[in-house]
């Protein structure tokens, strides 16, 4: 995660500001973390509505084979669910999670990078 101090200043402008909606905040949040813009649209897409596979590349208007990338990224994050569904054939219905529990993932994998790099600056000091 590479953050800069630019990068720090607009963050915290953004935070102050009170007439942003919690999920609108959590999207800023997700570009500043690096998120690409289609996977904090699929996050949001799902989150209104749960959907297969099929609805979701006519939401997207993108390629199925794209979307399953941007899937299996978010979902290996945890930030999309899914479950099986049987019609004829076995299928997925795709949801994102809660903004609070998406938050909660974020915060845990900020505090962990800050973690690493406290340990890092300790090896330093000590070599120092």
């Amino acid at each position: 995660m590479n953050i800069s101090v630019d990068k720090l200043e607009k963050l915290q402008v953004i935070l102050k500001e009170k007439k942003r909606k919690p999920v609108e905040l959590l999207n800023m949040v997700l570009k500043f973390l690096d998120f690409k813009k289609t996977e904090i649209k699929l996050y949001d897409s799902l989150l209104k509505k749960e959907m297969e596979m099929n609805e979701i590349v006519q939401c997207l208007n993108m390629s199925e084979r794209s979307i399953r990338t941007h899937i299996k990224n978010l979902y290996k994050k945890g930030f999309i669910k899914r479950k099986v569904l049987m019609k004829g054939r076995l299928k997925y219905v795709y949801s994102s999670v809660a903004p609070e529990i998406a938050w909660k993932i974020v915060k845990k994998r900020v505090n962990e990078t800050l973690n690493q790099m406290d340990k890092v600056f300790q090896k330093l000091s000590v070599l120092l």
